[in-house]
């Protein structure tokens, strides 16, 4: 297991997303996160510094407690360079 995926925006649109509260710029990959053209022997590879794209949605809590505080996930559909 890595570390977690800290991502800092170039659109401060984006950059304001990243540090709202429960966020701590951490973008979680989950099995069904498409990964293209970063990889390292065919893994999948990000190393501090690399600059890609990513297309994220936002996950407020649990189904059960949906918006409770601590759990607001920004979860990655797409990494691509």
């Amino acid at each position: 297991d890595g570390e977690p995926l800290r991502v800092q925006a170039e659109d401060a649109s984006v950059e304001s997303l990243l540090i709202a509260e429960g966020t701590d710029r951490i973008v979680s990959l989950d099995a069904d996160t498409v990964i293209t053209g970063l990889e390292r022997h065919g893994i999948p590879y990000v190393r501090a510094g690399d600059e890609f794209t990513l297309a994220v949605r936002v996950c407020d809590g649990k189904e059960s407690e949906p918006g409770l505080v601590g759990l607001r996930l920004l979860v990655a559909d797409r990494l691509s360079p």
